[in-house]
């Protein structure tokens, strides 16, 4: 199995879950890596063509193409769901979407590091699992996917959590 650019705290934990499954296939490749922090257009449009190629290049075995579960209107949304389309009907990948992981604040990106510094407000829900839970429930999906290819598009579990309500636990000691 093959990361690619399996980079912040969900790669790392890919990385080490990888290593304790039996999912020893070369021809199984995890696509993770899109810039996240900048939303503009031309960022996001240069991570989907940077996708788009990998796709076209991509000969055999199966991706899948670890997403977010977000419906926000920005240029991230928009191309993620394009390359969400590119994978199942051009590549006959398959599509894993994730909640928000609730993880370490400390982690220089991401929602949770915002909150916790003040630079956005909590409003609305927010759609949350963990990092082990995120990793576990990708993999499950991987090997299950070994039996059949008929399902193509994943949402792993996750809870729905008043914004307000993570921003108040985030601020207990």
């Amino acid at each position: 199995m093959i990361l690619l650019n399996g980079k912040g705290l969900l790669g790392e934990q890919l990385k080490k879950d990888i290593n304790t499954t039996e999912l020893k296939d070369s021809a199984v490749h995890i696509y993770h890596t899109w810039n996240v922090v900048d939303k503009s257009e031309s960022t996001q449009k240069k991570e989907y063509i940077k996708y788009k190629n990998y796709l076209d290049n991509f000969r055999c075995g199966k991706i899948f193409f670890i997403s977010s579960v977000v419906e926000k209107p920005t240029w991230y949304t928009y191309y993620k769901h394009l390359a969400e389309a590119d994978t199942i009907l051009k590549n006959f990948g398959f599509v894993i979407r994730i909640p928000q992981i609730a993880a370490d604040s400390d982690y220089r990106k991401g929602t949770f590091y915002k909150l916790k510094r003040q630079e956005i407000q909590p409003y609305g829900e927010m759609f949350l699992t963990t990092l082990e839970q995120a990793s576990s429930n990708i993999l499950k999906i991987i090997i299950k996917c070994k039996q059949s290819n008929l399902c193509r598009f994943f949402t792993t579990e996750g809870s729905w959590v008043n914004a307000n309500l993570a921003t108040e636990l985030m601020r207990i000691p």
